[in-house]
């Protein structure tokens, strides 16, 4: 035969698995995207989450401010705050990004210690105690001039002494008694108030941070005089050479600029940047003044990390389902196509096909299945906000039907399959449960800690999968020492369960027992956090762990459809023997019944047993990130989430069985008697 005989062979073959190849390839595409969607979109909403909870702290808290007393830096005659802007400008060139990304210019505000007006003849007996404190800001922009004019040069009389303007606030000038002209003799000197001022922009976070620029300090507790002290702008060049000179300083902090993706190096920059001393340059022979940065943002970033990581491996706990679901669902897929292409094989290698040709055609095969699929379904979660592309899963399930279909070349006929095997692959599987277990309610190994729920989804698995063989036996020994058919028959089918009963046990197990356990951590999220809805990432978690359990359901609702699919000859060589024995029509739907019921019955009984075991079984439930308190919470259990994934389960069943019971019953007694004699 020729080459080309072979592979129209082959083509015609692969064109006859279009049907569970599209399934797997849905499965691959939905758990694709639920793998790269998920921290997607986790890393959105803890950005959101990071960007809320710094703007709702005050200007004055979320600034990297500090403040010192004494000699300020050095500038010029024309300008006397330059040597400052010059120092605090490069302290923030030598922060670190990407927190110097947040931090904007370098603001400030200068005041000297309180200095007493005298008093005069024509003050009235009910005239408070006047106090002044000579301010300079680093803009005076954000002021607005409504009366005279900003204060002119200094001057100093024959004496000696000092006459200077100022500008005060409508608000301390009147508390004051300081109408505009007039000048007053103070302990700083000749005072004349030159200007009146209010805020440009009463919005503006200075005035948060420095209220006084505006507001008077009043003190009046009824025993003595009152007391006002109100800031006065002047001509900064009487902040030189002082050495009393109290300095404000902060960079604002954009609440938007830091992401969840550059948290940690931000944190880790303002940590580098408050911990480092920060000096003005000074006159000659004065001392050094060191400014102490502090800011309230530092604790909001830890405690979005903390957040962060804490929503990570919840999301990562109950992404394990979808995957795990995934790959028996895989396997169970791959099992089906090897069936059916054993005839296909045959041919092939009758027509002169290698078996490196073979397994080339498998991978190929393998490769159409999952490929394009992961690729699809990472290409839609890329429509979920957020920067990361977790790959790992993607490729991980776009490589996997190809190396086990290159690996297992089907034979000619259908072989026996060694326990010894089976046993080997499920002791290896509990001893991987037990270590990650372990390592999870110890803490010591953060890498296993998202494999522990998975592991004991699948040990559980395991042991019902054992279980369920020896209840059926047993059922169809009893039934048979009574009268009717449809249990014995039911019952003796049901027990000898091929590779579709462990795999649909396994895969409901598994997406059962995750969604349950991820429906817990929702609702034991939701009642320790009182504010939830204040919380975005509490939100986003709720919002995967919906999507995840979406995909576990549906996925694991494939894995009953390729079951079905994978016994379908079977049971249509069997309801078509059953009718032509005269077997009535309600024992007919009961042994049809009898083929799946059970099966997902036992693992929906294991998945719910390891939804509400999980929490226990693994590390306690710590939501200190979320609630602020030390310890472990309580475990909450959504009774109503948990019914709903059990009746979803049920209805798949139904729906599945339904549509297969029909293409069971117009199956024609020649057809299927014709195909089992080829």
């Amino acid at each position: 035969m020729t080459s080309l005989s072979t592979w129209a062979v082959l083509r015609r073959h692969l064109s006859a698995l279009a049907g569970p190849m599209a399934l797997l390839a849905l499965v691959v595409a939905l758990v694709s995207a639920t793998a790269v969607a998920s921290p997607r979109a986790i890393e959105a909403t803890a950005s959101a989450d990071i960007a809320a909870q710094l703007s709702s702290l005050s200007p004055a808290k979320r600034s990297l401010r500090a403040e010192a007393g004494g000699t300020i830096a050095l500038g010029t005659t024309a300008d006397p705050l330059s040597g400052l802007r010059k120092d605090l400008d490069h302290f923030r060139s030598a922060m670190s990004e990407p927190f110097r990304a947040a931090a904007g210019s370098a603001r400030f505000v200068l005041t000297t210690p309180e200095a007493r007006v005298y008093a005069t003849q024509d003050d009235p007996p009910t005239t408070p105690v006047r106090k002044l404190q000579l301010t300079a800001v680093s803009d005076r922009s954000v002021f607005s001039l409504t009366e005279g004019s900003w204060p002119g040069p200094v001057s100093r009389d024959a004496d000696g002494v000092i006459h200077f303007d100022m500008v005060l606030s409508e608000e301390a000038a009147k508390q004051l008694g300081w109408t505009l002209g007039d000048t007053r003799l103070s302990y700083a000197g000749w005072a004349t108030l030159t200007g009146i001022v209010t805020a440009k922009n009463p919005k503006d976070p200075i005035w948060s941070i420095a209220p006084n620029l505006l507001s008077p300090v009043i003190f009046d507790d009824g025993n003595k005089s009152r007391r006002v002290t109100g800031l006065a702008l002047v001509d900064p060049a009487l902040f030189m050479n002082r050495s009393d000179v109290d300095t404000l300083a902060w960079y604002p902090v954009d609440p938007g600029a830091i992401d969840a993706q550059h948290q940690a190096d931000a944190l880790a920059s303002l940590r580098a940047f408050s911990a480092a001393p920060h000096v003005l340059t000074v006159p000659n022979g004065g001392v050094p003044t060191t400014l102490p940065f502090r800011s309230g943002a530092e604790a909001v970033l830890e405690q979005g990390l903390a957040r962060q990581a804490a929503a990570t491996t919840m999301i990562g706990q109950t992404a394990a389902g979808p995957v795990g679901v995934a790959v028996v669902v895989l396997a169970l897929g791959i099992a089906l196509l090897v069936a059916r292409q054993r005839r296909s094989v045959a041919t092939a290698r009758a027509r002169g096909a290698s078996p490196l040709l073979l397994r080339g055609v498998f991978a190929l095969e393998g490769l159409a299945i999952g490929a394009p699929a992961a690729l699809v379904g990472a290409a839609v979660a890329l429509l979920v906000p957020g920067s990361g592309v977790p790959l790992a899963v993607p490729v991980f399930l776009a490589i996997l039907p190809a190396a086990v279909l290159a690996a297992v070349l089907p034979r000619d006929q259908p072989g026996a399959r060694g326990g010894a095997a089976r046993w080997i692959a499920e002791a290896c599987v509990v001893i991987v449960t037990v270590a990650a277990v372990l390592a999870s309610r110890s803490g010591a190994a953060d890498a296993l800690t998202a494999l522990a729920p998975l592991g004991v989804a699948a040990t559980v698995g395991i042991i019902v999968v054992r279980a369920t063989t020896g209840i059926l036996g047993g059922l169809a020994r009893r039934a048979a020492t009574r009268s009717g058919l449809a249990a014995f028959a039911g019952a003796a089918r049901a027990a000898r369960l091929g590779i579709d009963g462990p795999a649909t046990i396994l895969a409901v197990t598994i997406g059962c027992g995750i969604a349950v356990f991820a429906a817990s951590l929702r609702a034991s999220l939701t009642a320790a956090v009182d504010d939830t809805a204040d919380s975005l990432i509490v939100a986003g978690f709720t919002a995967v762990v919906a999507a995840s359990v979406i995909v576990s359901v549906a996925v694991a609702g494939v894995a009953v459809l390729l079951a079905l699919t994978v016994t379908r000859a079977e049971r249509r060589r069997f309801a078509v023997t059953i009718r032509m024995l005269g077997v009535s029509r309600l024992d007919s739907t009961a042994m049809t019944w009898w083929q799946i019921v059970p099966v997902v019955l036992a693992g929906v009984v294991g998945g719910l047993a390891v939804g509400l075991a999980l929490p226990r079984a693994a590390r306690p439930l710590d939501l200190s990130a979320f609630t602020g308190e030390a310890g472990a919470s309580p475990l909450v259990v959504d009774a109503a989430a948990t019914a709903l994934i059990a009746a979803a389960f049920a209805v798949i069943v139904t729906v599945v069985q339904l549509i297969m019971r029909k293409a069971a019953a117009k199956a024609d007694a020649a057809v299927v008697v014709r195909a089992e004699e080829e």
